[in-house]
């Protein structure tokens, strides 16, 4: 409120003016992008390209599109390959897996919103081939060949400066099993009957499942395989899960010995063998070739009544096996050394899981899943149980 112009404040009849000003109110919708911060679980302290798998999160009714989700780092978005795993009941996220390779120790976060697009991944994994017959995976770091009447990789080369370099040859018949009679069955040819199913396919991750029956020289089944193969596009490392499904009459069939053979073009020179508990152990170097067999067995790690723990690296000539050293746990791991390259099997609490057994020999390496050379049976029977694992 102020005196009107040309008008003294002390006239008797003032103009009094009332200014007001008009100040318009616009409602406007708009996104903002949001973000949470990603933990990796690792305790190995590699810093280096890792296959990871993120899992995330979502309130109900927050975003319903998985290309609004990107992961990105100090130095910007990482490339990487979004899944939806389930949904809200009004069809929005619920939760996501994000694929990428990346360094564990790197500080990742996600970003998510209607404002947010994923770009494209620069270098896709490529598959070829039919799922049914024989197909190929070509990471950009390796290249695995399958085959459709053989369970495992046919055929697997690394990519070094651009040109394949041959690691697996004629791997996949290598699933195979010893019965309790000393009969060999083979996931492979015709009566095993294998299927195959890519059931993800992406450019960040692929998993295949594979399936088929363990079958004797004569045609017998005698048990049922199932593998999952997880892929990771710039990584030449495979994870691979088996499962062994008993079809037959446990009180007259059981088994002495199964795993994974898989050839190689040559023979290593040395073998590495992890001991002891991860990060606390140590690693044993031996010296392999001349038509030897390098192998690290866990034979027995404390259970129910027992508490004895017994693991060995072994050396095979022939007929002939003698011990390099005895210890009371082996460790997870077990690497070849090759000409220009490497090979390396890792299986997850080897010792607790025992017998178990990694080799490297000249003709190839295996991942025993239960080693005959332990001296035990996988056999279910209650006397065999009593007698192996509870003692009394």
């Amino acid at each position: 409120m102020r005196a009107g112009k040309g008008v003294p404040i002390n006239s008797r009849k003032p103009i009094v003016w009332f200014c007001s000003s008009v100040v318009p109110i616009v409602l406007a919708s708009f996104s903002v992008a949001k973000e949470f911060p990603l933990k990796v679980n690792d305790g190995s302290g590699l810093d280096a390209p890792w296959p990871l798998v993120a899992s995330l999160a979502f309130p109900k009714g927050e975003l319903r599109d998985s290309a609004r989700i990107r992961v990105v780092s100090d130095r910007g978005e990482v490339p990487s390959q979004v899944d939806v795993a389930a949904t809200w009941q009004d069809g929005s996220i619920r939760w996501a897996h994000a694929g990428f390779t990346a360094s564990p120790q790197g500080n990742y976060r996600i970003e998510y919103g209607e404002v947010i697009a994923r770009s494209p991944y620069p270098r896709p994994l490529q598959i070829t081939g039919d799922e049914d017959g024989v197909f190929a995976i070509d990471t950009g770091a390796a290249v695995y060949r399958f085959d459709g009447g053989r369970l495992l990789p046919a055929e697997g080369s690394l990519i070094s400066a651009g040109r394949p370099v041959p690691v697996l040859s004629g791997s996949g018949s290598g699933a195979y099993l010893v019965d309790n009679s000393g009969r060999t069955a083979r996931v492979a040819g015709s009566a095993a009957a294998i299927e195959s199913k890519i059931l993800k396919r992406g450019p960040a991750r692929c998993v295949v499942k594979r399936w088929g029956w363990y079958v004797t020289s004569d045609g017998q089944r005698l048990a049922r395989a199932e593998m999952w193969f997880y892929f990771a596009q710039g990584s030449p490392y495979v994870r691979m899960t088996h499962s062994i499904i008993f079809t037959e009459d446990t009180n007259r069939v059981w088994f002495k010995d199964y795993g994974l053979d898989f050839g190689t073009a040559s023979g290593p020179s040395a073998v590495q063998c992890a001991l002891g508990a991860p990060g606390q152990g140590e690693i044993r170097r031996v010296a392999a070739g001349g038509g030897s067999e390098v192998h690290m067995r866990q034979y027995v790690c404390p259970h129910f009544a027992e508490r004895e723990s017994r693991a060995v690296i072994g050396r095979t000539e022939g007929d002939t096996e003698s011990e390099v050293c005895r210890v009371e746990t082996a460790g997870d791991w077990a690497h070849g050394e090759y000409a220009g390259y490497g090979l390396t099997f890792v299986m997850p609490y080897l010792a607790e899981r025992f017998p178990k057994e990694i080799s490297f020999g000249p003709a190839g390496a295996r991942a025993v899943l239960w080693s005959g050379r332990s001296g035990r049976e996988l056999d279910f029977r209650p006397q065999t149980l009593v007698k192996e694992y509870y003692g009394r």
